[in-house]
């Protein structure tokens, strides 16, 4: 394990795991293999002590070995639900899983850390080699201005996957969000 940035640093590793998995999957699609690799990404990462955020660590921490072994991939690989304004809700998204196994298996979806307004239906679907989606639906009222992320959870079949989501509420005054 090692921790790497900056783009000149960090994209090399990357483009080494998504080689090997493209050496193992030879007929996968880029978005396949994108899924792979960030959505086989682990959670342990810390910032300051605390639990990285997505917006300083992405996915997470690059596990090749999950990379190469899963049994299913996902498009779109990451979920935003964009800024959130007054009226805008509900919003949905479709979540496209593929399973990429021989042989049935089921998936079952959760949403960490648990958030009553992001739910995924149907929360689970057993598949045979081939394509299905699910929604996941960001409702209720709108929040208190702020970021919101978290990961839907795919488990069931092979390594867990994780699907980084993202939304923001405005509170109506402009300003350097990344100063």
């Amino acid at each position: 394990y090692t921790s790497v940035t900056g783009t000149s640093y960090a994209v090399p590793m990357v483009a080494g795991a998504v080689a090997l998995v493209k050496q193992n999957h030879k007929t996968w699609t880029p978005a396949q293999l994108k899924s792979a690799v960030v959505n086989t990404a682990t959670q342990d990462v810390t910032d300051g002590g605390v639990a990285a955020s997505v917006n300083a660590v992405g996915a997470g921490k690059l596990s090749v070995g999950d990379a190469v072994n899963v049994a299913a991939t996902l498009d779109p690989a990451t979920i935003s639900f964009g800024a959130i304004g007054a009226g805008s809700l509900p919003i949905r998204r479709t979540l496209n899983i593929t399973n990429v196994g021989t042989s049935t298996a089921t998936f079952n979806f959760a949403v960490e850390p648990p958030n009553a307004s992001v739910t995924v239906l149907p929360p689970s679907i057993t598949l045979s080699p081939g394509q299905n989606s699910v929604t996941v639906t960001l409702q209720g009222s709108r929040p208190n201005p702020g970021s919101y992320e978290g990961f839907i959870v795919v488990t069931g079949a092979g390594p867990t996957l994780r699907v980084p989501y993202l939304y923001f509420v405005g509170d109506g005054v402009p300003y350097n969000i990344f100063p």
